[in-house]
Parts: C-alpha cells; structure tokens; sequence
C-alpha cells in the first residue's frame, strides 16, 4: 500500500498490514484522487496493471486525463459523488496505450488530512461488454446477413413513431421479396438460397441511404424503414416510389449463383408512416398486402398500399372462413350439367 493512504489509519500495526492486504490484493483496480487537483495521489498494482502505467507514470496524473469521453462527464460524476457521498456509474478510461477500458466505477469521499477524497473502486468489465454484445447480436441481428432481424426492426419502427410525434417528419415502409425463391433455394440447394439472400442483402445496402434501417423480415423478405428529405405527403411518395424502382432494376441483370446464370427479381409493397399506419404491425400488414397485390400481378414490380386492399382482403378471409365451415358441415351439392343438342 502507497505512502498517503496509511494516514488514514491509525489503528494497530495488524489492523493496518489486513488493509494493505486488501487493497493490493484487490482483483479491481484502486485510485485514490485529491479533489482540491483531481490528481491521482495514491492507487494499487491493479490500477497499474490495467491501465499500463508504471507508478511514477500514473502518481499525481489528473483522473480527467484517464477518462476517454468528455470532461462535463467526469465533473457530473465527481460532483454528484460530493453531493451524495457515494456513487456508482459505468466510465469508460483509457489506457497509456490508448486502449479503451470499460468500467464499473463505485466511488465514495474519505477524508484525509481533513480535506475531501474520492476513493474509486474500478472493475474492468470488458469481457462483460463482450458477452453482451455477443447476446446483442444473437437477439438483434440475422446471423446469415448481420442486419438487425425482425425483433430490431420492430424496435427502431416504434422508436420512429415515438419520435414522430414530437418532431413530425415523413417516413415509408417497404417489404422486398425476392420472386420465385422457394423455386430457386429448391434447385440450387439451401447453400445457395443463403449466397442468393446475402448477395441481395448487398444489393438493397448498396442502394439504401446509410440513414435507413433494413433489416431481414423472414426467409427472402427484407424489411426498409426509409426517411424522406419531404414533408409533402404526394412528394415524398414519388421518392419512395423512386427509391424502390431502384431496388428493382438493380436485379434486372442475370446474377451468378453457383456457377449458374439466373433470373432474379424482386417484388416490393410500400407504405407510408401516419397515412397507411401508425404502429409497427399495421404498417407491416399494409405493406404486406401492397407486397401480395404486387405477386398477384405478374411480379417484380412495385406496389404501395391502398385503403381497397384491407377491404378485399377482409373479403378474401370471410370467404375463405365460410367455404371452410361449409365444407366441415358438407354443405356443398354436386349439379351436373348436360346440354342438349
């Protein structure tokens, strides 16, 4: 244990030997900082170690210039430990190396020589990060593509309807699906469906704003939250329209896929934030029927959403209901036609 901090103990020789023990046997890392200089006056091997300064390299360094991010949050942090005598925060400190550590930092005020210290207790928690940004990405992003999946999306649509409320701006929704794809996974092989999903990925990321979210919906579906540079609601679907047909032609030429030249194109359903839906699963069912009503007509082609697509589509799902009751039920008689001649 360094010089200044035995002044603070004024007990028995045992007493002050089990403190030594604790604070250079500690596995996180100790700083003691003078809060009239903010300079480090005394700290543990640890500290050292971590930080990969030696002891006269890191002795009287201001604590300010260990940390990686700004000033203002330091002070907030020295301050708010003042007010309340304890504190606790995750702080980011950067090595002699210019490494960046990631910290859990509790803190606490000790008095030496009757003047106010701030005792820090630094616990490296960079494999924590690690794990968690492995979890992260296991529960946010598509392992085949690296875009954020469907959890995610959903997550940022909601954000952006939360924020659109305060700040009103125009945002459109898409669905990409490419054609025919169960045709070609099927004749290719499942390890080529992947290459073809992952090149398409590619092509929709060359195209996009780096400002837009897309995202994996499902097996051959991508999901696009846009933003529009337009509040005119007739303007700013003309940009969206121009915007997919650009996602469109980018497959009109043959792709190579396992040595083999084929055909790929796409088909996509639009619609628009407040005017076709204002929750992630209206908009997703509206862009979804734009999507069906875009197969429906031959295909790779673009298609935005209209209020007539809910209504047939209710239509559709009462008729398919009452066939299937009238059919459990054996409500259904043969007539036989003959003509006469």
């Amino acid at each position: 244990m360094h010089g200044k901090v035995r002044q603070l103990y004024l007990q028995s020789d045992e007493q002050r030997r089990k403190l030594s023990t604790i604070f250079e046997g500690s596995h996180d890392a100790i700083l003691i900082v003078d809060l009239t200089t903010n300079s480090i006056i005394d700290f543990n091997g640890k500290a050292c170690d971590m930080l990969n300064f030696s002891d006269e390299q890191l002795r009287d360094l201001s604590f300010y210039a260990l940390y990686s991010g700004a000033h203002t949050h330091i002070r907030n942090f020295l301050d708010e430990t003042q007010r309340t005598g304890w504190n606790i925060q995750e702080l980011t400190f950067k090595s002699r190396l210019g490494n960046l550590i990631p910290t859990e930092t509790s803190a606490s005020i000790i008095e030496i020589n009757d003047q106010p210290h701030l005792l820090t207790i630094c616990r490296d928690i960079r494999e924590r990060k690690q794990q968690e940004a492995k979890i992260d990405k296991i529960t946010n992003f598509d392992q085949l593509t690296s875009l954020p999946n469907r959890v995610l999306m959903r997550d940022r649509i909601n954000q952006t309807i939360i924020r659109n409320q305060a700040s009103p701006n125009r945002y459109a929704v898409m669905i990409v699906d490419i054609d025919n794809f169960k045709s070609i996974n099927d004749t290719l092989g499942q390890g080529n469906g992947d290459l073809l999903i992952k090149a398409t990925a590619n092509i929709i990321q060359s195209i996009v704003p780096k400002s837009d979210s897309l995202g994996r919906l499902s097996s051959d579906e991508f999901l696009l939250l846009a933003e529009l540079p337009e509040s005119d609601i007739t303007i700013a679907r003309k940009i969206t329209a121009r915007l997919a047909e650009q996602i469109r032609q980018a497959f009109d030429e043959t792709m190579l896929v396992a040595g083999s030249l084929i055909k790929v194109s796409v088909s996509i359903g639009c619609a628009m934030l407040e005017e076709d839906g204002n929750s992630f699963d209206e908009l997703l069912r509206h862009t979804d029927l734009a999507l069906c009503k875009a197969k429906a007509d031959g295909r790779d082609r673009v298609v935005f959403f209209s209020p007539g697509m809910d209504a047939e589509a209710n239509q559709k799902l009462i008729l398919k209901t009452a066939l299937h009751r009238a059919l459990k039920a054996k409500e259904f008689v043969l007539f036989i036609s003959q003509s006469l001649t």
